[in-house]
């Protein structure tokens, strides 16, 4: 983000669900309920260094928000492209191993019977 920019609630959640642009140009939000996008922003975003920089996790995107300029920034990526890139793996990874083992678990209980 450019170092002048503000990031409300209502941009952080247009940012947070990759919307982009109407047909006009204008940026486009997929909601109209400002409770809604404050609830969003309460359970998807991490806000530590707020003002600054902002995380938002949902079920389609994990995305770093940042102003910051200079080593910073190339801290953020770095972290993004490596560390937290690599533990999203794992925790895909993890997640559908546990599937397959609940699975095959109840297949074999069926068997069972």
């Amino acid at each position: 983000m450019q170092e002048g920019s503000i990031l409300d609630v209502e941009e952080i959640y247009r940012l947070g669900n990759i919307s982009g642009f109407d047909n006009k140009g204008h940026p486009f939000i997929g909601a109209k309920n400002p409770a809604y996008m404050k609830r969003f922003y309460d359970n998807h975003v991490y806000d530590r260094w707020a003002d600054e920089t902002y995380y938002v996790v949902t079920d389609y995107t994990f995305s770093c928000m940042t102003k910051s300029q200079g080593e910073v920034t190339y801290m953020l990526a770095n972290q993004m492209f490596g560390q937290y890139y690599y533990s999203f793996l794992l925790f895909c990874y993890y997640r559908i191993a546990l599937m397959k083992l609940t699975y095959d678990q109840r297949k074999l209980h069926k068997g069972i019977k």
